[in-house]
């Protein structure tokens, strides 16, 4: 089918590996639970995440990567929360997406609202369905629509509308061992479509069908796509 100083000790605990969480994912694997309080949480490729249940919170403390979380009713009243790097995001009953990767923090909304607390202060930012946001420390961008594709990974499918093709490899190379690198002659070149990512092979290959493209592959791990010769 056609994202030398000391640092801080709280810092440097943040960005332990994520074999360190309590739930975890490898390169291109992609998992689904279901939590005590019947919580759904969906983790993303190369994901890290801890549950931290008790009698005041359920707090979701993710490490690295992106999640899925569609939030159940608590017999107890306990807020959901899940926390990244950059903030806090309360759900308020809610179907939602976190994506934490380097300094930023994309939320995505599919279903209710959730409010939104950079974690050096300013005020929350609400979010509803059908908006997103990103944040840093700081603050908060403005709400926007969701993007083309947002959530579906988690049915195993890569949705995008016009993308350039560099920024589709940087996205492809999440599920794929090793890396696939695109050549700037060809990284402006638009591409659409859906992909099943249980085969970045095949992606590669559909790539190479609908654009003026091809794949050379150097090693299974090191693959690059250039301008297609004549």
């Amino acid at each position: 089918m056609v994202l030398m100083t000391a640092a801080p000790a709280a810092l440097v605990a943040w960005r332990q590996t994520d074999w360190l969480a309590d739930e975890r994912t490898a390169i291109g694997e992609q998992r689904e639970l279901t939590l005590i309080d019947g919580t759904r949480l969906a983790l993303n490729t190369q994901t890290g995440v801890d549950i931290v249940f008790d009698a005041s919170q359920r707090l979701l403390r993710l490490r690295g990567g992106e999640i899925l979380v569609i939030t159940h009713p608590d017999s107890l009243s306990r807020p959901l929360s899940v926390q990244t790097e950059q903030g806090i995001i309360r759900a308020l009953g809610t179907r939602f997406s976190v994506r934490q990767e380097g300094n930023d923090s994309q939320v995505s909304v599919f279903a209710g609202a959730v409010a939104i607390q950079p974690v050096q202060g300013g005020s929350d930012l609400h979010l509803s369905a059908g908006q997103s946001a990103h944040f840093d420390r700081r603050q908060v961008s403005s709400p926007a629509p969701l993007l083309t594709g947002a959530g579906e990974w988690a049915s195993g499918v890569l949705r995008v509308e016009r993308m350039p093709l560099n920024l589709f490899v940087e996205e492809l190379n999440r599920y794929r061992p090793g890396w696939v690198r695109c050549d700037a002659q060809v990284g402006q070149l638009l591409i659409s479509g859906a992909f099943l990512l249980r085969d970045t092979d095949l992606i590669l290959s559909a790539v190479s069908r609908a654009l003026p493209v091809q794949v050379v592959y150097r090693t299974r791990y090191w693959v690059s796509l250039q301008a297609r010769t004549v």
